[in-house]
């Protein structure tokens, strides 16, 4: 598949993730290919909710604040180590 459109896009983002690792900026567990799924399919869900369904089934937070959030959920929200008590089966 040529490397350009939403390929590039992809691809860009998933090559940042892996060089952020070697620079040790980011930890190893998962992979740079899913992360990038994660970042952009989130990115494009966000722009067909608010085409399709109007910016009010978004809230009110603005873009800044959704980038942050899933982010967030990528590097850490998600850690299981980070809650209190054991992990639930």
């Amino acid at each position: 598949m040529p490397d350009r459109g939403p390929v590039h896009a992809f691809r860009q983002v998933e090559r940042y993730i892996e060089a952020e690792r070697e620079k040790g900026r980011l930890g190893s567990s998962g992979s740079a290919h899913g992360a990038a799924a994660s970042i952009l399919g989130a990115a494009f869900s966000r722009a067909y909710l608010d085409v399709w369904l109007g910016p009010e089934v978004l809230g009110d937070h603005d873009d800044e604040e959704f980038v942050a959030g899933v982010v967030s959920t990528l590097l850490d929200g998600l850690d299981p180590r980070d809650q209190a008590g054991p992990p639930k089966e």
